[in-house]
């Protein structure tokens, strides 16, 4: 047991390392039909994952899909302002487990449906997230370049809320896997 907790802990230092960001890369995308575009200005996101929670893999029409956390101040939306509208499902958003974390939501294109971004104001301390801070989830599948062609931090690094997963993970790849979220965001035990 000993040994599976500093490994534990090695694996959330080390994420937590590379989740430190320095605003230097441009990286450019936007919606389905081009109406809404943004920019990105970091080296690298905070965090690249797959998630297989049930509230994404509908609001995506997915099983799985990827997300890059970037800080807001890293964020900015060039084209398309008056394209963009938030949208939640109140009944679901109700019912999740990360009720009273967060404030935001997620954000279409309102002319071609794409969902383009999601906005997040931390309300409480979660993990490595700090009340206070602000997020914006992008999609790299979005970005006008290929994640392939992106430098090794922004492709993913961890697989969360897979206790909710549809898919057989073990046949996915080998990055690490957690039932709800990495203890580097994972909210404090009450």
């Amino acid at each position: 047991l000993g040994q599976f907790l500093m490994l534990r802990r090695r694996l959330a230092v080390g994420v937590l390392k590379r989740f430190q960001h320095v605003r230097t890369a441009t990286i450019t995308g936007g919606c389905y039909c081009g109406e809404v575009k943004y920019e990105i200005n970091a080296e690298k996101p905070l965090m690249v994952a797959y998630c297989h929670c049930a509230d994404c893999r509908a609001a995506h029409g997915a099983p799985v899909y990827m997300t890059s956390q970037i800080p807001k101040e890293c964020f900015k939306l060039t084209k398309g302002h008056d394209f963009v509208k938030m949208g939640e499902a109140p009944e679901r958003a109700a019912k999740s487990p990360f009720t009273g974390m967060f404030e935001g939501g997620r954000n279409f294109c309102t002319n071609c449906g794409s969902r383009v971004f999601n906005t997040r104001k931390i309300t409480k301390d979660v993990g490595a997230y700090k009340a206070g801070s602000e997020y914006v989830g992008t999609f790299p599948g979005q970005y006008d370049v290929p994640l392939k062609d992106l430098g090794a931090e922004w492709q993913p690094s961890v697989h969360i809320q897979c206790d909710e997963a549809i898919i057989n993970l073990d046949k996915f790849d080998d990055l690490p896997k957690f039932g709800k979220l990495p203890p580097f965001a994972s909210p404090p035990s009450e």
